[in-house]
């Protein structure tokens, strides 16, 4: 297996989008979180992957249910252990809270080469 700059914290998928929070591993000295943890949106389709801008983060108790909030300058992604409701620019999507040892390989490759140019 390939040693990766990066440790996969969480990974959001349907068939129109991955959603994934990543730790950057190779920057220890680093003291802005912001550089430390990214959230990164991928069309699956297209490969085309964009950098979401971190807000705050949350948890809301609905129902007796704890619901994880991320909220971004343009979307907000809810989440439990199983499913999430990701809204982007205007978009909504259902997406499954997968184990991040089910990101395909060319996924990982797309998501270091991204951190590599941003």
């Amino acid at each position: 297996m390939k040693k990766r700059n990066f440790e996969l914290l969480y990974y959001f998928m349907n068939e129109n989008v991955i959603l994934t929070e990543i730790k950057r591993t190779d920057l220890a000295d680093e003291t802005d979180k912001s550089k430390i943890y990214s959230w990164i949106k991928i069309n699956p389709h297209t490969q085309e992957a964009e950098s979401l801008t971190f807000k705050s983060m949350q948890v809301d108790n609905v129902n007796g249910n704890e619901i994880n909030v991320r909220t971004f300058t343009d979307g907000e992604l809810r989440f439990d252990p199983h499913f999430a409701k990701f809204q982007h620019k205007g978009e909504g999507y259902i997406v499954m809270n997968c184990d991040v040892a089910d990101v395909p390989a060319p996924f990982l490759d797309k998501i270091e080469s991204f951190i590599e140019t941003h």
